[in-house]
């Protein structure tokens, strides 16, 4: 969620004081996105074997349902939003006529029965190298980037009243997987 990589960013500001950058976190995501994992980093003047206590420190600042999973020194040339082999998008769609409150949050709800070895199929049209422009948000300046893009897997899982669709690629313009969907 793109409030708790800002969030991320201004605790670890707290925890190092002087960093020389801004905390970089990968990518974005939308509210119905469940987001199980994120990739940042900053740039520290502390050395290496201080990577403990600013693990500790980043989760005692941050509130219980953000954490910090694992914290590692990583390549000078890395960056968390251009570094990445692959992005993967997991959407939920809660599909019954009445909608479970605990589910309102993270998964659309469809009232109308959807069919998923159909959208399976539909899906497997997406899996490959092809050009998104379609697919891009037309309020956006994706124009100027390149709309080709690889999708590796396009996955369509059903558990229970929960469609799970996942979406992995090398790289998604800005709403794509939102719009595919």
């Amino acid at each position: 969620m793109v409030a708790s990589s800002r969030l991320l960013c201004q605790r670890r500001t707290k925890v190092t004081r002087c960093c020389r950058r801004m905390c970089t976190s990968g990518g974005w995501s939308s509210p119905t996105m469940e987001q199980s994992s994120k990739v940042a980093h900053f740039t520290t003047p502390f050395s290496y074997c201080c990577l403990n206590s600013i693990h500790s420190a980043m989760n005692g600042l941050l509130p219980p349902e953000i954490r910090v999973r694992e914290i590692s020194a990583a390549r000078p040339e890395f960056h968390a939003r251009t570094s990445t082999k692959s992005k993967v998008y997991r959407y939920k769609i809660y599909n019954e006529a009445i909608m479970d409150p605990f589910h309102n949050r993270y998964a659309y709800h469809s009232a109308y029965k959807l069919n998923p070895h159909a959208m399976q199929e539909a899906a497997n049209y997406f899996v490959g190298t092809h050009d998104f422009t379609s697919f891009a948000n037309a309020a956006h300046n994706d124009r100027e980037r390149r709309s080709t893009k690889k999708i590796t897997r396009f996955d369509v899982t059903e558990m229970g009243a929960v469609l799970q669709l996942e979406v992995e690629g090398t790289g998604f313009l800005y709403r794509q997987v939102r719009n595919m969907e």
